[in-house]
C-alpha cells in the first residue's frame, strides 16, 4: 500500500493494522518497515515507530529517506544528538545518490534544527 493513499484513510488504526500485516508478509522488505513506521508515528506509537525505522535501516542501511524519517521522529522525542547523526547520514546518502530534492529537504530540516525552530506542524 502506498503511504499517500493510507493518509487519505480515516481510520488510522485500520491503516496501522494493514501495514503491520504487510510487514509480517514481507519481513525483509525495508520499504514496508519504513512505511509501517510512518503510520505508527502518525498514530503516536513512537517507540514502535522507532523500532520499525531501525529494522528498516538494518535491512537497507543506505536508505536516505529512512534515516531522514527516523531523524524527524527523534527530534520530536528530543533525542537531538541521535537525530543529527541520522540527518547527517541521510544527507550524505542523498547527495551520493544524486537525490537533490531530498538533500534540499534534509538541509532545510538541519537548518531549522540548528536555529531551534519548529518544523511545519510542530509546536
Amino acid at each position: 500500500m502506498n503511504v499517500s493513499i493510507a493518509y487519505a484513510i480515516v481510520d488510522e488504526n485500520a491503516v496501522v493494522i494493514h501495514f503491520g500485516d504487510a510487514v509480517r508478509l514481507e519481513p525483509e522488505n525495508a520499504s514496508m518497515h519504513n512505511n509501517y513506521a510512518i503510520m505508527l508515528a502518525r498514530a503516536e506509537r513512537t517507540d514502535e515507530a522507532i523500532q520499525e525505522f531501525q529494522t528498516a535501516l538494518r535491512l537497507a542501511p543506505d536508505a536516505a529517506t529512512t534515516h531522514f524519517n527516523l531523524a524527524n521522529l527523534l527530534v520530536k522525542q528530543h533525542a537531538q544528538d541521535e537525530a543529527m547523526a541520522h540527518y547527517s547520514e541521510a544527507l550524505r546518502l542523498a547527495k551520493a545518490a544524486g537525490e537533490d530534492d531530498l538533500a534540499d529537504s534534509i538541509r532545510a530540516r538541519i537548518a531549522l534544527y540548528k536555529k531551534g525552530l519548529p518544523f511545519r506542524g510542530e509546536k
